[in-house]
């Protein structure tokens, strides 16, 4: 746990020093750049530290993994995600997604779904802790153009329902995934161009079943959640019905021809 919070902090550090945390005002005098701003800025992370990362989350989650099938009163996932280090760690990690990538996203959400299946008292500390506030946050994120922030990568999406129903095991962590409302953000990525063929492959093979047991799950444990998957699924159905209407239109229209470009992408060109 040292090691990740020691590799954390070198990466914290390296990206203030590259973007250059501090600055000399007209006087001489020193300025400190807003935390806030230097927060938020890309890290600058090297492709070892990305390999050493990814080995420590991945035995951690193996070890997680096989602790949530067996009934100990200190489960050591519990115990370990409760101190401030592995807090500070899985809240980077889920705040800059951005920077890390999807894969340890991933492995952070698995680890998270796990520790909190196999000592629910921990679920308390994932909302009071503000980890499942980075969590929603990253899976509501959008851009400009309203596509999710969201890494396209399989084993995220898989781990997204999972965590989301692991964070319901309470009635106070229940409450605050029904007051954040994460299913609309979790569906958009069904039907949106970046995660589909031929800019990811992230949709292929049994995902959206997957996802849907998953989603069916969370509905059957907490039945308080189930009018917002129904709401979402909705939404989602006439956003899909939305986008062909306007599709066929363009198509249809007389003064356009609609042709798919080599990328695969629909482009719509103005005949001369």
């Amino acid at each position: 746990m040292s090691r990740l919070s020691v590799e954390m902090e070198a990466i914290r550090q390296a990206t203030a020093d590259k973007d250059g945390s501090t600055s000399m005002d007209e006087s001489g005098d020193v300025e400190m750049a807003d935390a806030d701003e230097q927060d938020s800025k890309l890290r600058s992370i090297h492709s070892s530290q990305r390999v050493l990362l990814f080995s420590i989350l991945n035995c951690l989650t193996v070890v997680f993994h096989q602790e949530s099938g067996t009934s100990t009163t200190s489960p050591l996932g519990g115990v370990q995600l409760r101190t401030p280090e592995m807090t500070a760690v899985v809240k980077e990690i889920l705040d800059h997604v951005d920077s890390y990538g999807g894969v340890l996203a991933a492995l952070v959400s698995s680890l998270l779904s796990d520790v909190m299946n196999s000592d629910p008292q921990v679920v308390h500390h994932v909302h009071g802790s503000g980890l499942a506030e980075s969590f929603l946050r990253m899976l509501s994120n959008k851009d400009e153009s309203g596509t999710p922030k969201l890494p396209p990568v399989a084993e995220l999406i898989m781990a997204l329902p999972s965590v989301l129903s692991a964070m319901s095991l309470t009635n106070d962590g229940a409450t605050a995934v029904l007051e954040a409302n994460p299913f609309p953000g979790l569906f958009a990525i069904f039907y949106n161009p970046a995660f589909a063929m031929p800019k990811s492959r992230c949709m292929l093979n049994e995902m959206t079943s997957i996802d849907g047991t998953g989603l069916d799950e969370v509905m059957l444990h907490v039945p308080r959640l189930r009018p917002l998957v129904m709401n979402s699924i909705v939404e989602t159905m006439q956003n899909v019905v939305e986008i062909g209407s306007k599709l066929s239109k363009e198509e249809e229209a007389p003064d356009s021809a609609v042709h798919l470009h080599p990328n695969g992408e629909l482009l719509a060109s103005l005949e001369e």
